[in-house]
């Protein structure tokens, strides 16, 4: 697990993975949404926030994002306005429909400060079919520099049409 007062990094056995996206981001073929799956905690939810701040913050390294910047202190307070954490109310509880709403809503809107925007759904799984075809249109025109990251140990149980508009990333 990373410091405190340093912004969320990969685990080390994370880096095939982390290297692919870095390589796909810095060449402007990062895709519009993931699905990261595996293993119960394993560091999915680590990984898709330590993408969230590299995409985010302003001086970004190849390891990550700076921690210092702007953007990486909003990061670090939960407060950055392009980035948006969908999980349920309680441990256990679907994600409802008028939560994903929201992120549709989200993802239509120009960042309010003017880079990339992330969507952070986890766990997928949790999404009931209502809530997972709210998303399908988000998933199929996708907005320009918006990244959903979809995190998940059941990807089974997330619906078919939702895991095949979405990069594996294992």
């Amino acid at each position: 697990m990373s410091a405190p007062d340093r912004p969320p990094l990969p685990y080390p056995w994370q880096h095939a993975a982390w290297d692919l996206c870095d390589r796909d981001w810095r060449a402007g073929r990062l895709p519009h949404a993931l699905l990261i799956h595996g293993c119960a905690d394993i560091g999915k939810r680590q990984f898709a926030q330590a993408l969230a701040h590299q995409l985010l913050c302003a001086e970004p390294r190849p390891g990550g994002a700076c921690g210092h910047c702007k953007q990486c202190l909003l990061l670090k307070h939960d407060n950055h306005p392009d980035l948006v954490v969908v999980a349920p109310a309680e441990p256990g509880k679907m994600i409802l429909v008028d939560s994903i709403r929201a992120v549709a809503n989200f993802a239509t809107q120009t960042a309010q400060q003017g880079g990339w925007k992330g969507i952070l759904i986890d766990p997928a799984e949790a999404m009931n079919a209502n809530s997972a075809n709210a998303l399908l249109k988000t998933l199929e025109e996708p907005s320009a520099r918006t990244l959903l990251m979809l995190v998940s140990h059941q990807p089974a149980q997330v619906l078919a049409t939702v895991r095949s508009r979405c990069r594996q990333l294992r």
